[in-house]
């Protein structure tokens, strides 16, 4: 008796979960439509997200894998948020379903490990602006695994490639001598120069934290590949800054009090620092995104490291209520929703 090769039966459950999607959107009947988006639900989306969401937690102390179920809660209500805008036409259909699925699990752990370890969350905010930042330093991504990388500016253009030591940060003796400069990015050049080489942005992160004294660190990476994003043809990434350029302009045509709520607040598709993505596709300046959320340059500079704040503090700095920050931001994203929702190139 024959049986399916395993690659083929997942490329056929991939091609099913894609036919009960387009079936869904384009259902007349909403009845039909809730009992399509049931059955994508219990046989494809949740038993991925599952998987994937167990398989990363698992790693960790017990405590981290007891939270299973809720953080697989939060990605299956995503798809849901996803599938409601795809059924009124506000959104396209991803061009690999498994992919599109996988990264919504992906985000949705980033965002628990964000919440469980608040200071190493902050702290890697902290490196990829100093990174991003100043000159000399760069963060780049390696064309052969994907896997981000920090270093010297010269390197990545150099293709230099990683020194042995710098997969084992407990081996990489002296490195306490690179706080003797007081300045951040100084620090990081001179562990660089005592590495010379270098290193993935992730062990970056551990290895500074041990030299900062952060206590709660994590060794889950928060950027696993992007299977929607591995291949990102030049016309696709045009469109993607096209989009945001568009988006915005139309920020600037809020209120203050909305941009500061949603600039001050705003994530990436990571769920990251949103605002360092309209600066890295060059879009707005830190200056600009300053200015628009009505912040002082100077206290806008100290802030920029610890972006998105959270409600409560947005509201602080606003001297307004967490609930009048979450409402302003509300009427924002939906002010903005329903002016980008024709644009292409990128998702709101």
């Amino acid at each position: 008796m024959s049986t399916a090769h395993p690659l083929t039966s997942r490329r056929s459950a991939a091609n099913n979960a894609a036919d009960l999607l387009a079936a869904y959107a384009s259902a007349q009947d909403a009845n039909q439509a809730d009992q399509l988006l049931g059955e994508l639900i219990s046989r494809h989306v949740e038993p991925l997200v599952s998987r994937i969401v167990s398989s990363r937690l698992r790693r960790h102390s017990s405590i981290h894998h007891n939270q299973v179920e809720d953080v697989t809660s939060e990605a299956v209500v995503n798809f849901l948020l996803y599938a409601e805008d795809l059924r009124q036409g506000h959104v396209t259909t991803p061009a690999h379903f498994d992919g599109f699925v996988a990264t919504l699990a992906a985000r949705s752990c980033n965002d628990y490990f964000r919440r469980a370890y608040p200071a190493f969350h902050g702290l890697r905010n902290k490196l990829r602006y100093l990174l991003e930042r100043y000159p000399h330093l760069s963060r780049w991504r390696d064309p052969g695994t994907g896997i981000w990388l920090a270093g010297l500016a010269t390197w990545q253009s150099s293709g230099r490639t990683l020194h042995p030591l710098a997969s084992d940060s407990d081996r990489i003796e002296g490195l306490n001598a690179a706080l003797s400069s007081h300045h951040p990015a100084d620090q990081l050049l001179q562990v660089f120069a005592r590495i010379n080489a270098p290193m993935p942005f992730n062990e970056l992160a551990i290895l500074m934290a041990k030299l900062w004294n952060i206590q709660e660190v994590t060794t889950d990476t928060e950027e696993d590949p992007d299977i929607e994003d591995r291949a990102r043809p030049a016309d696709r990434i045009l469109a993607q800054k096209q989009w945001l350029q568009t988006l915005w302009a139309r920020i600037g045509e809020l209120s203050r009090t909305q941009r500061a709520a949603l600039l001050l607040n705003l994530r990436g598709p990571d769920g990251g620092c949103g605002a360092s993505l309209l600066v890295s596709t060059g879009v707005a300046t830190i200056r600009q995104i300053a200015h628009a959320a009505g912040v002082p340059d100077e206290e806008f500079a100290a802030l920029w490291t610890r972006l998105p704040l959270s409600d409560l503090e947005v509201a602080s700095l606003l001297a307004l209520t967490r609930q009048q920050v979450i409402n302003l931001r509300k009427c924002a994203r939906a002010k903005l929703t329903r002016q980008m929702k024709k644009s292409a190139g990128g998702e709101w």
